[in-house]
This record gives C-alpha cells, sequence and structure tokens, in this order.
C-alpha cells in the first residue's frame, strides 16, 4: 500500500458508497468514472517509478506491518514482496537493534517529537539469510484517513563503506611511512651533522696552512666556493632537523612581552645586518604581552629577519621595518622590507617546505626557513602571510593570541 494506493483506496470506498446510495446524476457518475480512472493512473504512475528506483521503498503502519515494498527493497533485501507484505519491518532489523527500534516508534507516536525523521542516518540492517549490512536511511511520516504510516529510502552503502576502509586504511599506512621516512630523515641529518661541522673547521684549517704557501687568486677562489658549500650543508642540515623538531615537539606555553623579543632578537643579529648596510626600523613596536612559546616565537623573528637580509637583494637605502599592532584578540607582528618584492604567483607556495622562488637574487637556501615558521605560528593557533609586490618589498606578517586568549578564540579566520 502505497501513499498514493491509501489515499486512492479510501476515495474510491466513498465513490461506491455514492454509488450504492443511487442518489448520483448521470453527470456526477461521468465524473466519478474519471476519477477512478485518474487515481488508477496515479497508483499506476507511483508503481512505475518506485519499481525503477534502485534504491528500497518501503512503507509500514504505526504498527510496523510493512504495506509497500519495490523492485529495489527486493534486490537489496532478497525477500519478493508476497513474502514481506503485511510482516513485521522487523524482520529486516538486526536483533541488537529491534529494541532501540520499538522505543523510538514508541516514543514518536506519543509525542510526535521526531529523531531520525526527515534525516538521513547510517544503521545496520538484516538481509534474507541472517546477513547483516551497512544502510542509508531516509524516513518520512505521513497520515491516512485513519493513522500514521512511515515510508523509507533505503540505500545499501556496503560498498561505499568499504572504500572508506579502504582509504583509511591507505591513510594510516600512508601516516606509518611518513613517520618512518621522517624518523631515516632525522638520523642520517643528526649523524651528518657532526661530519659536517669538522670538515668546515678542517676546511678553515687547511686553508690557513695553503696561504702560507701561495697566494694564488684560483686557489683562494676554491676556497671560497669550498667555504659556501659547506656552510650552506651545515645550515640545510640544521634547519631540517629543526623542522622535524618543531612537527615532535609541544610548546612551552608562557607570557613574555613581545616587543622586548624583537628587540633582543635584532640585537643578535646585528651583524648580519650591520655588514650589509641595512637600517633597521623599530619605532612601532607596541609594547605588548603574547602567550606562546618564546623559544620557538624567537626562531620564528630570526628566521624573517634573516629571510629579509638575505633576499631583500640590494636597494639603494636598504631598511627592514618590524612593527607590532593589536588586533582585536590577536597581535599582529610585521617584518618588512624594502627590497625586490615576491611575485604574486608565489604567495601561497613560499611557505611549502623546500619551496624555492626560481631565480631568487642567486641566494641559496634550504627552502625550509618560512616553512618552519608557518609551522610555529600554525602551533600556536596564529596565521602567517605575505604581502608584497615584484620591485615594492616584501612584508611578512603574523598573528599571535594576546596573553590570557586562547589559540582558537584569538584567530579572526584570515
Amino acid at each position: 500500500m502505497s501513499p498514493q494506493n491509501t489515499i486512492g483506496r479510501d476515495l474510491l470506498a466513498e465513490i461506491a458508497l455514492l454509488r450504492r446510495s443511487g442518489n448520483i446524476s448521470k453527470e456526477i457518475d461521468d465524473l466519478l468514472s474519471r476519477i477512478e480512472t485518474a487515481l488508477t493512473f496515479l497508483e499506476n504512475r507511483f508503481r512505475s517509478v518506485a519499481d525503477s528506483a534502485v534504491d528500497a521503498i518501503i512503507s509500514t503502519t504505526s504498527d510496523d506491518k510493512i504495506v509497500f515494498w519495490n523492485n529495489g527493497a527486493s534486490n537489496i533485501f532478497g525477500y519478493t514482496e508476497d513474502e514481506v507484505l503485511g510482516k513485521s519491518v522487523t524482520m529486516l532489523i538486526p536483533p541488537s537493534l529491534r529494541e532501540a527500534h520499538q522505543r523510538g516508534r514508541k516514543r514518536f507516536l506519543e509525542t510526535g517529537i521526531p529523531k531520525i525523521i526527515g534525516k538521513k542516518v547510517e544503521l545496520q540492517a538484516l538481509a534474507k539469510g541472517g546477513r547483516e549490512f551497512p544502510i542509508e536511511l531516509s524516513l518520512a511520516v505521513w497520515k491516512t484517513k485513519d493513522e500514521l504510516c512511515f515510508s523509507g529510502i533505503i540505500r545499501d552503502i556496503t560498498e561505499r563503506k568499504r572504500a572508506q576502509q579502504a582509504l583509511e586504511d591507505l591513510n594510516a599506512q600512508a601516516m606509518r611511512r611518513t613517520d618512518e621516512l621522517e624518523t631515516l630523515i632525522q638520523m642520517v641529518a643528526h649523524d651528518l651533522k657532526a661530519p659536517v661541522v669538522t670538515i668546515g673547521g678542517l676546511l678553515r684549517l687547511l686553508e690557513r696552512k695553503v696561504a702560507c704557501i701561495t697566494a694564488e687568486p684560483d686557489v683562494e677562489n676554491i676556497f671560497r666556493q669550498l667555504r659556501l658549500s659547506s656552510k650552506t650543508l651545515e645550515n640545510f642540515l640544521a634547519d631540517l632537523l629543526d623542522a622535524l623538531a618543531v612537527e615532535k615537539t609541544q610548546n612551552a606555553l608562557e607570557s613574555f612581552e613581545l616587543d622586548k623579543l624583537l628587540r633582543e632578537v635584532f640585537d643578535s643579529l646585528g651583524d648580519e645586518i650591520h655588514v650589509k648596510g641595512i637600517e633597521v626600523d623599530l619605532t612601532e613596536c607596541t609594547p605588548v604581552t603574547v602567550s606562546g612559546d618564546r623559544n620557538r616565537i624567537r626562531q620564528v623573528l630570526e628566521n624573517l629577519i634573516m629571510n629579509a637580509v638575505k633576499h631583500m637583494g640590494a636597494p639603494p637605502h636598504p631598511v627592514i621595518k618590524a612593527a607590532i599592532s593589536e588586533d582585536g584578540e590577536e597581535v599582529v607582528t610585521t617584518v618588512a622590507d624594502n627590497g625586490i618584492g615576491i611575485p604574486k604567483e608565489y604567495h601561497e607556495r613560499i611557505f611549502d617546505r623546500f619551496f624555492r622562488i626560481p631565480k631568487a637574487n642567486g641566494v641559496k637556501g634550504s627552502g625550509l626557513g618560512l616553512s618552519i615558521v608557518k609551522q610555529i605560528v600554525e602551533s600556536h593557533g596564529g596565521r602567517v602571510w605575505v604581502e608584497s609586490e615584484e620591485g615594492k618589498g616584501a612584508s611578512f606578517l603574523f598573528s599571535l593570541p594576546k596573553a590570557g586568549v586562547s589559540p582558537g578564540k584569538a584567530s579572526n579566520g584570515r
């Protein structure tokens, strides 16, 4: 019994009563015949649509009797229509869920308050032969003249669940392999660091001894290239170990004065800054206290400042300007330079691990500095971004929560 069939049955019963009364004209009788034809057409059309559906469509009375069953239901559950009509729908429900079903039906009939009606829910169902399988159920309620009825559209999601499980297994496997690879990289980088530092020291000693023998320009140039290569490798290993350490360790949270830390970092990097004749402007650094791991935030500032020193190029009057400002419940720090700038197409990728801008002013780097900045800032619940136009300098900005503000609450969702 479909919704249309139930309504049609009631109307046809009323028509039969009218005809038996004998008090109808020929015009009314003709009208009733047309109504009967229309009702039959609607029922046939509904049955055709329902039986063409891949999903199961099942209707029950308020006492759980199955009154409609389409071909999709037969394909999914394995029962024919004759085997289920008039039977309790609990035959399709696993024993472990039947009590919950009865409680839910009773509650709805007594209160009219739906819990799953009008929603899509995932449940277990019971097929012929006792096989349990996952389904997606959409349940609706409708009224006949005498009672409430329920209709459900049921989809077998066995294949979907298998695909989801396979994807989860692949993700778990990928995570395990990633962890193993990172552990291996960390071990190799750690084991290489000491020999590389030793090579650098021996290289300087050898250079001094050779200088006592010859001062040929070619020899000096060779040693200069060797020093540069040794230092590049040493810095790369240090950055790599640092990047892995950021992922593996928890932040030691404390409240500290960000403006004082910024000035400390500029003082510690004074030699690298002044050797290039760079002016430092700290006039817009508002005194403010933030929450975070002081050592990690120091690392963020060092990386951003040295990034500006290395990549700003050679403007006529080089300047690095740092600013600290309050923005709601977060603090925004800016490190800006007036150098060569960054093309817009690299603004997002510049924070990716190992990414380096092609032909970046001839400066070699590990491609890890800015990715470490992003990791640290985001681990504090902050954001980091760049504002730049090619040829007009670059500004790197990051946010941190104010002292006493939780990381999630501080984010403005830029």
